[in-house]
C-alpha cells in the first residue's frame, strides 16, 4: 500500500468515526446480521459435518471445530449487543 493510499484510508476512517450515528448504525445492523445469518449457518454445519464420512475427511472436522469457534464468538459478541447496542444488560461489579 502507497502512502498515499494509506493517507486517504485513514481521512476516511477518521471521517467515518467522528460520525457517531454511522458507527453505531454499523454496530447494531452489522451485529444482527451476523447473529441471523451465523448462529444458523453454525448449526446448520454442526448438524452435516458430524456425519461418519464426513468425518473421516480432516476437512470435516475442521469445518466442526470452526463451526464451535464461530458459535462461542457469537455468544461472546451477544453480550456486547446487548449492552450497547439495545441497551438491555448492564453487569455491575
Amino acid at each position: 500500500m502507497t502512502t498515499t493510499a494509506m493517507k486517504s484510508s485513514q481521512a476516511l476512517l477518521s471521517q467515518i468515526f467522528k460520525n457517531l450515528f454511522i458507527v453505531i448504525q454499523l454496530y447494531e445492523y452489522g451485529y444482527l446480521v451476523a447473529f441471523l445469518i451465523g448462529f444458523p449457518g453454525n448449526i446448520a454445519g454442526l448438524l452435516t459435518f458430524p456425519r461418519p464420512t464426513l468425518r473421516k475427511v480432516s476437512t470435516g472436522c475442521l469445518f466442526i471445530t470452526l463451526a464451535i469457534s464461530d458459535i462461542l464468538y457469537l455468544l461472546m459478541c451477544l453480550f456486547d449487543f446487548l449492552e450497547f447496542d439495545l441497551q438491555i444488560l448492564e453487569i455491575h461489579f
